[in-house]
């Protein structure tokens, strides 16, 4: 097979979106053309960058769906993912594969892009899946944490398959299976279910964008998964967004982010000024939304709408986020000790494995207010075993290949060989 041609297709926010820009980018170095498939409010990034864009929805359809107060939600938020982003885009990425050659092209696609993995098994491509958080891969041994109530990787099996079977048949699977079977009926094939399951994944090849010391591959993990290590890459690579602000960084200051595009942060950024105030904490509060930020911030609190994290983490003392895998790895990278109040998606899982590599600590949402806050920045601060730990996973993850580069060669690689 001559493949001359890469469609890259992603449902998500800026932390889905910039490691498949990164991909496209590498492959057209490489020679190959591409087009990047995602909502319209990313078309500029990957335009920058020269990587062709075909749109799923507009950037008004996308505003509405990062806005609904559920989307963040431990159980609701799926519905709203699913019926604002995954179902409406499912035909849409299947009419857009149909107009490239299958003999030519090979489609890359994040789990939630059904349409491109119906694209794949009726049409003929060569289908490759990007994933890039852990929690995706149900396992019955190391099990991923779903939510703050869910089974844990210690629960005992029998909880564990009772509450994927729940997950499934009252949740997942009644919101999606109208959508993905009526088109693979009329592509001629057979209904799935457990679409969360198995059929998340491509049957060819996974790339699990995370390292293996991060959450180590399972017995019951697709065979196909190859894992490459994290991607590392955020808006500082595009010139419109890239700026440094060295002023912010006397004494060592908090970063506080929910998120830069969250617009259900204020309940977080109220919690941290009150801990700030208190403490006399020197901070920086980060987000993109006014309506998140206090309107009478404390004289040692100042807020950014956008700082890189590739480039200004160093000058911070310690990181409180939500939990996105993004930030989450890019404090690794710089040695940066992190507190996670995670709310939903993969964020509680993240949050867990953070604590179990003891780089950091969480608070669930029952648990989040500002004395607990105040609490957990004293203990994750002062603490010198989580200081040596986070300087060893910092100068373990800055050794390792580049994960972008790495996965370019597997999936060079296995297309030659298929």
């Amino acid at each position: 097979m001559k493949i001359k041609n890469f469609l890259l297709f992603t449902i998500g926010s800026s932390g889905d979106v910039f490691p498949m820009i990164a991909l496209a980018e590498n492959l057209q170095k490489k020679g190959y053309s591409t087009c990047f498939i995602a909502v319209e409010a990313f078309r500029k990034y990957s335009e920058e960058k020269g990587i062709p864009f075909l749109s799923l929805a507009s950037e008004e359809e996308y505003l509405n769906a990062v806005r609904n107060p559920d989307i963040f939600h431990p159980y609701r938020g799926f519905s709203v993912v699913a019926r604002t982003g995954i179902i409406p885009a499912i035909r849409r990425m299947f009419e857009i594969a149909r107009n490239y050659d299958p003999s030519e092209t090979a489609i890359l696609s994040s789990g939630l892009c059904f349409g491109a993995k119906i694209a794949g098994e009726a049409l003929g491509f060569a289908h490759i899946g990007i994933h890039l958080q852990p929690v995706v891969f149900r396992s019955l041994y190391d099990t991923p944490q779903m939510t703050p109530t869910s089974p844990s990787a210690g629960s005992p099996r029998f909880l564990k398959k009772l509450f994927y079977w729940i997950t499934d048949n009252l949740i997942i699977d009644p919101i999606l299976k109208k959508e993905i079977n009526g088109l693979r009926k009329e592509q001629n094939l057979p209904p799935v279910k457990s679409f969360f399951g198995n059929y998340f994944f491509s049957n060819e090849l996974n790339l699990a964008l995370f390292p293996e010391w991060f959450a180590k591959k399972q017995m019951d993990w697709p065979d196909s998964t190859r894992q490459v290590g994290f991607p590392l890459y955020d808006r500082f690579q595009f010139g419109s967004d890239s700026s440094s602000d060295e002023d912010v960084f006397l004494n060592k200051p908090i970063l506080f982010t929910a998120g830069t595009g969250n617009h259900h942060a204020k309940a977080f950024f109220e919690m941290a000024a009150e801990a700030c105030l208190e403490k006399r904490w020197k901070a920086v509060f980060l987000s993109s939304v006014d309506e998140n930020i206090p309107k009478n911030l404390p004289p040692n609190v100042i807020r950014k709408k956008f700082i890189p994290l590739s480039t200004n983490l160093p000058g911070f003392s310690l990181l409180v986020h939500h939990g996105g895998i993004g930030t989450l790895s890019q404090a690794i990278y710089h040695g940066i000790p992190q507190i996670i109040l995670p709310q939903s998606h993969d964020q509680p899982d993240n949050a867990v494995r953070i604590r179990r590599l003891g780089i950091g600590d969480y608070l669930y949402p029952k648990q989040q207010n500002s004395k607990n806050l105040i609490n957990a920045i004293e203990i994750v601060r002062d603490s010198g075993f989580i200081y040596k730990n986070c300087q060893f996973y910092s100068e373990k993850l800055q050794s390792e290949e580049n994960s972008i580069e790495l996965s370019t060669k597997y999936i060079l690689e296995f297309l030659i060989q298929r």
